[in-house]
C-alpha cells in the first residue's frame, strides 16, 4: 500500500521487487523466524521444527518455477491466483488491520524487551542497510529497489509473527506489544529514513 502511494507511475516495478523480496524471505520467516518465535526455552533446534505448510509451499513454488515446471499447474489454479493477486493491496491492508486488532499486549511488563527491539530493527538495521547500498552503489542503477530495501528496514517486524505464535504457541502479549509499538513507531522511522536516504543520494 504504501508503494502504491509513492509511486503509483512505478507501482508495476514496485510490486516486482517487492515479490521478489518475499519471495526470499518468506522461507526463512516461516522456518528459522517461526522456531525463534514460537519456540520454547528447553526447545532445541530440529529440521522437524523448521518446517512449516507455508515454508514447503514457498520452496515447491520456487523450484517448480527454476525447473520450468510449472506447465504442470492447471490453467484454473493459475488464473486464480492472479484473481488473488490483483486484490493483494487492498486485502493485505485488511488483514493487517484484522491482525493488529486481534492481538493482546502488555506494555507496562516487556517495556524493555520493546525497546530492544525498536531499537534494533527500527535503528540499527535502517542503517545496516543504507550503508550497504551505499557500500555496493546499487543505488545507481536499481534506485527504485533501493527505496524498497530502505521502506523495508525502517517498517514494522512482519505480521505473520503474530500467526505463527497464535498457531504454533508463543509469548502473545509480549510479541503483540513488540508489534503494536512498532507500528506506531514506524509512523516516523519511515518517513524518517526515507529521507535520510534520499538526503544521501541526492548529494
Amino acid at each position: 500500500p504504501i508503494g502504491k502511494f509513492l509511486y503509483p507511475s512505478q507501482f508495476d516495478e514496485f510490486a516486482m521487487y517487492t515479490f521478489l523480496y518475499i519471495l526470499g524471505i518468506s522461507p526463512l520467516l516461516w522456518s528459522l523466524g517461526k522456531y525463534l518465535v514460537s519456540s520454547k526455552d528447553d526447545e532445541k533446534l530440529s529440521i522437524r521444527g523448521l518446517l512449516t505448510p507455508p515454508f514447503a509451499a514457498n520452496i515447491s513454488a520456487i523450484l517448480l518455477v527454476l525447473l520450468k515446471l510449472q506447465w504442470l499447474i492447471p490453467d484454473t489454479v493459475l488464473n486464480s491466483a492472479d484473481l488473488l493477486g490483483s486484490a493483494a493491496v487492498p486485502v493485505a491492508t485488511f488483514v493487517l488491520g484484522a491482525v493488529l486488532g486481534s492481538i493482546t499486549f502488555s506494555i507496562k511488563g516487556f517495556a524493555l524487551d520493546v525497546l530492544k527491539v525498536l531499537v534494533v530493527r527500527l535503528v540499527l538495521v535502517p542503517i545496516i542497510t543504507i550503508g550497504i547500498l551505499l557500500f555496493t552503489g546499487l543505488n545507481k542503477n536499481y534506485p527504485l529497489l533501493c527505496n524498497l530495501l530502505v521502506l523495508q528496514s525502517s517498517s514494522s517486524p512482519a505480521t505473520a509473527l503474530i500467526l505463527q505464535v497464535k498457531h504454533y504457541g508463543g509469548k502473545e502479549q509480549q510479541l503483540g506489544s513488540v508489534l503494536l509499538l512498532s507500528y506506531i513507531a514506524c509512523m516516523l522511522t519511515i518517513p524518517l529514513w526515507m529521507a535520510v536516504w534520499l538526503m544521501i543520494v541526492s548529494q
